[in-house]
């Protein structure tokens, strides 16, 4: 299938257009489609605005104050607690270290019999060098 442009698309007819999204829509898996209808659904609901106290405004000691708080370090994204911030900072570092690709080594071992792509066998020595072995 070759990929069309905008201006490829618009000037196809609407009843073509149809019929090129429904062969999609039949072709498509069923828990993928469950998830467009959903999706689809769920952005012609209104958005919720979320307007917060000023810290300045309360005064401290109330429980609002402490959910104004609280609310702005979630705004922030800090950690409610010292232990909390340490959990994190192990987290993201064994994401990293799981999400690193192995590197292919280019070092050759030294003593070990290599083959050229001619399939000639070749010795790397001690001193660095490569020396070629009789068949």
């Amino acid at each position: 299938m070759k990929l069309m442009s905008l201006k490829q698309y618009m000037s196809m007819s609407k009843p073509a257009l149809i019929r090129k999204i429904m062969k999609t829509l039949r072709a498509m898996p069923k828990k993928k489609l469950a998830l467009a209808c959903y999706n689809i659904s769920k952005s012609k609901l209104p958005r919720l605005k979320f307007t917060p106290i000023p810290s300045s405004k309360l005064r401290k000691g109330t429980i609002s104050y402490k959910m104004a708080l609280r609310d702005e370090r979630k705004r922030k994204a800090l950690p409610a607690t010292p232990t909390e911030l340490q959990r994190r900072q192990t987290v993201q570092y064994w994401q990293g270290k799981t999400k690193r690709k192995t590197k292919r080594k280019t070092k050759k071992i030294v003593g070990k019999i290599y083959y050229t792509k001619k399939g000639q066998p070749y010795k790397i020595l001690a001193s660095g060098k490569a020396r070629f072995l009789k068949r």
